[in-house]
């Protein structure tokens, strides 16, 4: 069975929301008060509606650049970014350090993010582990953190009727 991208993203969507080998305390759902697909929630229009719904973590499929290993196979490199978003009133330092017992800053959803999905497979058949590849700013306002954190993994694409 082929692993696609919809597998991928709702893999890691799902551990997000269940993080089922405990490898973060306290488990990141339940510190993020949304957790899902990215659907443009950071454009212009949408930003007013977004503090309700912070602190959070959005999932999307970013590039696969493909690689020929012969005349029919390639490799590729499956690339997903994940948005993880702090918001205080604070100030935007709290934001990315957070408030101790009050609000978990966007650096320690970082490391956490790392520690819940780097090794990760999903419970997918013939699936090369998660690993991250990057991770920076996106977007920073004097109460708003957004982070991308791309994580990475290789698939190799068998030629049809193999």
């Amino acid at each position: 069975m082929a692993v696609n991208i919809d597998d991928i993203e709702s893999g890691i969507l799902v551990w997000l929301r269940t993080d089922p080998q405990a490898k973060v305390t306290p488990a990141m759902h339940t510190y993020l008060k949304t957790i899902d697909s990215y659907q443009g929630q950071f454009e212009e229009d949408q930003l007013p509606r977004v503090p309700d719904l912070l602190p959070a973590a959005y999932v999307i499929f970013r590039e696969a650049p493909y690689r020929p290993l012969s005349n029919l196979d390639q490799e590729a490199d499956f690339i997903f970014s994940i948005f993880l978003v702090s918001q205080t009133f604070k100030g935007n330092e709290e934001a990315r350090f957070g408030i101790p017992g009050v609000l978990v800053g966007v650096y320690q959803m970082i490391e956490d993010l790392r520690k819940l999905l780097v090794g990760a497979t999903f419970g997918l058949p013939n699936f090369t582990p998660m690993l991250f590849q990057h991770v920076g700013l996106f977007k920073n306002t004097q109460a708003l953190s957004i982070y991308d954190v791309q994580v990475v993994t290789q698939y190799h694409v068998i030629p049809q009727g193999e």
